[in-house]
């Protein structure tokens, strides 16, 4: 078993950490480790963090008080990853100007697409978040709750890509409190990202 405790900052106002930052955080470290980026990697939220959070991998039994989890696919075997918050407070944060982010957004008719430019220094995964927090607010005004990040399948990812336009597409409503989105780098597919209503 391996572990690794993530220096994780708080953004703009939140009390909880940004499920991108633990995303990104999650797949550089396993790339550190492995030597090379991680094929089909995907997460998944049960509650969010407010504490300092340890990743947990090269284990396949997951550890006690897991509040995110995953796994990527490595010599044609999928490997699993776990998270878990460590008795210990979150002492850094950063600015996020959100506003000023979705300002640059453009927004299809219907709410069902949202286009960005690159907008450093910002990840992608970041952005692709917040353009369908902002695209579902204004698809689904009258859902009451709060939508959130929940998962994310992602077939190539690399946190330290070249910046390029985004794209985000609806691409399908899962009962009433769950959605799938595409995401889109350069109008190439790169996964889903999974919203629910909280």
């Amino acid at each position: 078993m391996k572990t690794r405790t993530l220096d994780i900052p708080l953004k703009g106002v939140r009390d909880y950490i940004q499920g991108p930052d633990l995303f990104n955080m999650a797949i550089q470290t396993v790339s550190q480790d492995l030597g090379v980026l991680p094929e089909d990697f995907e997460i998944a939220f049960h509650r969010m963090a407010h504490l300092q959070v340890e990743l947990v991998w090269d284990t396949d039994t997951a550890p006690e008080g897991a509040f995110a989890g995953g796994s990527w696919m490595c010599d044609g075997q999928r490997a699993r990853y776990w998270m878990r918050e460590l008795d210990a407070p979150l002492t850094m944060r950063e600015p996020y100007p959100e506003e000023e982010i979705v300002a640059e957004m453009a927004f299809d008719d219907d709410f069902n697409e949202a286009r960005l430019p690159a907008f450093p220094p910002y990840s992608t995964m970041e952005l692709w978040v917040s353009m369908i927090k902002a695209m579902h607010q204004r698809r689904f005004a009258d859902a009451e709750g709060k939508w959130v990040f929940a998962r994310a399948k992602l077939c190539a990812y690399d946190p330290n890509h070249a910046p390029g336009e985004l794209r985000v597409e609806l691409a399908a409503k899962l009962g009433t409190k769950l959605t799938r989105n595409s995401v889109y780098l350069n109008e190439t597919k790169i996964g889903d990202v999974f919203f629910a209503l909280m």
